[in-house]
């Protein structure tokens, strides 16, 4: 883990990333910033917008000029997790425009990093995209999950996604394959659900205890 120093940085708001909070947009361009150290330099007046102060709810718009001052920060990422990373762009590619672009996930690769994650889809799409200030998820798909995934190349573009998606007027199917003969025709399915998780370097399943059956289980109903 190195300890760098970045210099001033001017950034000149497009209409993409307008109208949006100020810190919500900070605390998206600096990734390797703690959130404290963002509103410390905010209420400092150390982060300025069109060289005047401004709170961390202060909507950014279109050509505003933001200025970030040197920083200390840890570079705790290291190369060789994208090295390692079996997963290829090109042969994933489903469709892609200006606006977005559509993967199909293959399993076993998370779609962004966390706990116990170093890397994840969209951190290697942001090293490979290096032209778009803008990349997001439109959704989430599980690590164990294959199927369709959808980023957005543009903040409007992810805002009318989501909309749809709230409104439902995107609708999502979801597929499950199973081995051996159905005896039925329908059945209803409704019971706690059964939580398991990945083992970190391998695809097998690790049962979590007092899960089946139990009251505090999320409970489900399908019908098949």
């Amino acid at each position: 883990m190195k300890i760098l120093k970045s210099s001033v940085k001017f950034i000149s708001i497009s209409e993409d990333e307008s109208n949006q909070r100020i810190d919500n947009f900070l605390i998206k361009k600096m990734k390797n910033i703690p959130k404290k150290a963002i509103y410390r330099m905010l209420r400092k007046g150390e982060i300025r917008i069109n060289k005047k102060r401004k709170k961390p709810k202060y909507k950014i718009k279109n050509l505003d000029i933001v200025r970030i001052p040197p920083i200390e920060y840890f570079n705790n990422e290291n190369t060789n997790n994208f090295k390692n990373l079996s997963f290829n762009i090109d042969s994933c590619r489903l469709y892609e425009d200006k606006y977005i672009l559509i993967l199909n996930k293959p399993s076993g690769i998370a779609v962004h990093k966390g706990s116990g994650i170093k890397i994840g889809i969209i951190e290697i799409l942001r090293k490979i995209y290096l032209k778009y200030n803008f990349l997001e998820l439109v959704h989430r798909l599980d690590r164990g999950t294959s199927g369709i995934l959808v980023i957005a190349k543009k903040r409007s573009v992810l805002c009318d996604l989501h909309n749809q998606l709230r409104n439902n007027k995107i609708y999502k199917d979801y597929i499950i394959l199973v081995h051996g003969k159905c005896t039925f025709k329908k059945i209803l399915v409704s019971a706690p659900l059964l939580k398991r998780s990945f083992l970190n370097k391998s695809l097998k399943y690790k049962k979590q205890k007092g899960i089946i059956g139990s009251p505090w289980g999320q409970n489900f109903s399908n019908l098949f």
